[in-house]
């Protein structure tokens, strides 16, 4: 069978295959057929001429799947093309790729905060205490937003997250939140997809324009007189009496020699605590009573003099140490020195007895205690390596013997508030001597004077 009549779904239905193939074509819309198949299948289709161009031939589906009148109606759209000289097969290419570019925009743009936080970690050099704080914000305050589309976090969504932080884990942690909210929505307003921004506005803004309270309360916690004297016992009377090796034997309390270090050289030098971890025996020079403290906050090498009771500590250290490259090594960090000594800490803390403080805690503590003895503000400043907004300052730079005096004054001061006679021997000894001389020469006179006549 074949020819032009009109394609009903009765005639579908009779027809039968010849082992030839032939077509049916419709005396309603021209270009429109069924095609019967030598060996049965049948087949809606359409065969025209694009304009201008070629033959074509379009199937649109077989009568399992479309009505006579469904298929018609899809006839429509390829011959039109072909009218206009539009290949549908290349049109439906093109239309298919359109709606995979589409789909993949949209996938892009519904990027969720957890793999924003992905991309944000992996772009830019961030020091390791950075990313520490990074991760924890995300672990600690985030978790619950990791699947959430980026593009569905409203500035309402901020406010009630902000408000419930602040209930649960007070200020210190809502700010955090709001620093690292903040620098996430900031990059995210950077990305730029297919010629569309991610974000086109940082929602945390309604923070500030509200004017919620975004202050972290300034914290003033350092070590006073008294405790100062319970640690320094701790160190030097406590852990060797009656010896070392006794109390070693039978020590429980869990502080290592190490972490009694760590602890005394931030004391004693008001070292950050990554400074500290990332000291390098190569930096450490005993002979000029100094050592070099690179990986800093403001990126500047701090050159810090080794008073006496600090370049008895690192000797002492040494002597730990071994043949690491590290001041304070450990074998379980991938670093290869000790990367959060808080447990060590937080023994130390018990076996004195001093009320809770923290390594910072210690930084205030020499600032305020070289302040008290007398050190002046700009070079406590200098110290402890602050960057100085000062022009003056930038010119006079300085040295480390300018710097000295600070903490030989910090050595001296805390070693007086746990014993004022040792102090003395350290940092008077010419005249502690002086003062022996005089004492044994009127002992000598009081001898003399009292001896019996014969």
């Amino acid at each position: 069978m074949s020819g032009r009549q009109t394609i009903t779904q009765s005639l579908v239905n009779s027809l039968q295959p010849t082992g030839k193939e032939f077509y049916v074509r419709d005396d309603r819309l021209s270009g429109f057929a069924v095609r019967v198949q030598p060996n049965g299948p049948i087949t809606f289709v359409v065969n025209g001429r694009i304009r201008g161009g070629r033959t074509c031939k379009v199937a649109l589906g077989n009568p399992d799947l479309l009505t006579v009148a469904q298929a018609r109606a899809e006839a429509e759209e390829p011959l039109r093309l072909m009218r206009r000289g539009i290949d549908p097969h290349t049109y439906r290419q093109q239309q298919m790729e359109e709606k995979r570019r589409a789909r993949a925009k949209e996938e892009a743009l519904s990027i969720t905060l957890g793999r924003l936080f992905e991309r944000f970690m992996e772009t830019g050099e961030r020091k390791p205490s950075t990313v520490r704080y990074y991760n924890w914000a995300m672990e600690s305050l985030l978790s619950d937003w990791s699947n959430k589309p980026v593009r569905k976090i409203t500035r309402s969504d901020i406010e009630v997250k902000f408000v419930s932080i602040k209930k649960a884990k007070g200020q210190s942690s809502v700010v955090k939140f709001k620093r690292v909210m903040s620098a996430l929505c900031n990059f995210a307003m950077e990305e730029e997809i297919d010629g569309e921004l991610l974000l086109t506005s940082n929602p945390v803004k309604v923070l500030s324009g509200k004017r919620y309270d975004l202050r972290i309360p300034s914290k003033e916690r350092f070590l006073d007189d008294e405790e100062i004297h319970k640690l320094l016992h701790y160190a030097y009377v406590e852990r060797t009496w009656p010896t070392k090796e006794l109390f070693d034997q039978n020590n429980k309390d869990g502080v290592s020699d190490q972490g009694l270090h760590f602890v005394l050289l931030a004391l004693f030098t008001g070292l950050r605590r990554g400074e500290t971890e990332s000291l390098r025996w190569e930096d450490v020079d005993f002979r000029k009573r100094l050592f070099i403290a690179k990986d800093t906050k403001n990126g500047r090498d701090h050159v810090v003099p080794m008073s006496f009771v600090v370049s008895r500590l690192l000797e002492d250290q040494k002597n730990i140490a071994g043949n690491s490259e590290w001041v304070f090594p450990s074998s379980n960090s991938k670093k290869g020195h000790i990367s959060e000594p808080r447990s060590q800490l937080d023994r130390l803390k018990k076996a004195t007895g001093i009320n809770d403080f923290s390594l910072h805690d210690l930084r205030r503590t020499f600032a305020h205690h070289a302040g008290r003895h007398g050190s002046d503000f700009f070079l406590i400043k200098k110290s402890l390596n602050h960057r100085s907004g000062d022009i003056t300052a930038a010119y006079i730079g300085g040295t480390v013997e300018m710097i000295r005096p600070v903490f030989e004054a910090i050595s001296r001061g805390y070693l007086s508030y746990f014993d004022p006679d040792l102090a003395r021997e350290i940092y008077e000894p010419e005249a502690v001597a002086r003062e022996a001389a005089q004492e044994y020469e009127a002992m000598k006179e009081a001898g003399a004077s009292s001896k019996p006549v014969f």
